[in-house]
């Protein structure tokens, strides 16, 4: 059973992995504050993490001036209209096609609703959107912390390594390729940092109190 110690960590982490979820939305008035949240939590867990977000809230002072500086390369990277240069979907890099709603989109389907989870029907994005995934991971922590089932550790395992562990690196690159912004650049980097230090969170924690391999 997990002691208290690595209860706080899970429920600060799964925090992390809602932050981000946000962060990934179409800016907002909210963004600031959502930023001025992570700022405080991911300085325990990654080294430089400081560092990035640092950088985030300077590029975000500048929507002061201009309304629309976040929301142009928002728009260039993951909407388009036509063509998107850092396309946030996991099917995209999963899936030979290169197509929305691949198999492996209907096999994230599957895994949120294996874990009691239902898309709601008036969301427009895509179910493998890079924030979409990261609340599901978010949801499988609190999940765990709600009622202590090793299986929601288990599912977040396998979901980190068959989707979206999996695709960010490559989602990675086309960001840094094509954004014009230190926010977008910062946020993909240290959102694909956080996913790898997640890994290796949930294989130690596996060894250290579980028999189990995640």
């Amino acid at each position: 059973m997990a002691n208290n110690n690595s209860t706080k960590v899970i429920e600060q982490r799964a925090d992390i992995y809602k932050l981000l979820s946000l962060l990934f939305y179409q800016p907002n008035h909210e963004t600031a504050g959502y930023l001025k949240d992570l700022k405080e939590l991911i300085s325990d867990y990654m080294y430089s993490g400081i560092d990035f977000i640092d950088k985030m809230e300077k590029d975000l002072e500048k929507t002061s001036a201009n309304a629309n500086y976040l929301l142009v390369d928002y728009a260039r990277l993951f909407v388009g209209p036509f063509n998107v240069l850092a396309a946030p979907y996991g099917s995209l890099y999963l899936d030979n096609e290169r197509t929305v709603m691949g198999d492996s989109t209907i096999d994230a389907c599957r895994q949120y609703a294996e874990a009691g989870l239902e898309i709601d029907v008036s969301f427009k994005e895509a179910p493998d959107h890079i924030a979409v995934e990261l609340e599901f991971l978010y949801y499988l922590n609190y999940r765990y912390l709600e009622t202590n089932e090793l299986m929601y550790l288990v599912k977040q395992g396998d979901f980190l390594h068959g989707h979206l562990g999996f695709w960010i690196d490559h989602f990675t690159k086309a960001v840094l390729k094509n954004s014009n912004t230190d926010f977008y650049v910062n946020l993909t980097v240290i959102t694909q940092n956080f996913i790898k230090e997640d890994m290796q969170f949930l294989k130690e924690f596996a060894d250290n109190n579980f028999s189990v391999e995640l």
